[in-house]
């Protein structure tokens, strides 16, 4: 996949070349060439995107803008897809209080349409730690819907 421009390369102050791709108003969101002063590869280069990051070594500078500017639209879709996981686990956590005060039927959780990692996830944020004590009982009915979509699964039904 190729970015349609390259990056707006500019000589970084510390060494390399530094680019803002959406404007130095979004510090988050750089790439960065950098000559290494070791043995072995001679330039690292690094793309990052709202926490995200790609980075790799390479034998030269051309090869490390080249890379830097083919793994840009990567990062940004891997940022995306922290972010919308990141809003699901909020409006996952926010229902499982909402069951724990009734107000959620517990299959919510289980539906067959529920993705394994996605109901672990909610089991691994419902189950008490050891030393925690019991489960709060409207809580359990979500493990045991839970568990039944599990059991569902295993049997092929």
């Amino acid at each position: 996949m190729a970015v349609a421009t390259r990056l707006p390369w500019e000589l970084h102050p510390e060494g390399g070349f530094i680019a803002y791709p959406d404007g130095r108003d979004q510090p988050k969101r750089f790439a960065r060439i950098q000559p290494r002063h070791t043995g072995g590869l001679a330039y690292s280069w690094s793309v990052h995107y709202d926490g995200q990051a790609i980075c790799d070594l390479v034998d030269d500078k051309q090869h490390a803008s080249n890379a830097a500017n083919e793994a840009w639209p990567r990062v940004i879709e891997m940022a995306h897809k922290a972010a919308a996981r990141a809003e699901w686990e909020r409006h996952t956590l926010e229902m499982i209080e909402k069951a724990k005060r009734g107000e959620v039927d517990p299959h919510y959780f289980a539906n067959k349409a529920a993705e394994y990692e996605n109901m672990m996830w909610v089991m691994d944020r419902i189950k008490p730690r050891p030393g925690e004590g019991r489960i709060h009982a409207a809580l359990q009915r979500v493990v045991d819907a839970l568990s039944a979509e599990f059991h569902r699964r295993r049997l092929g039904n």
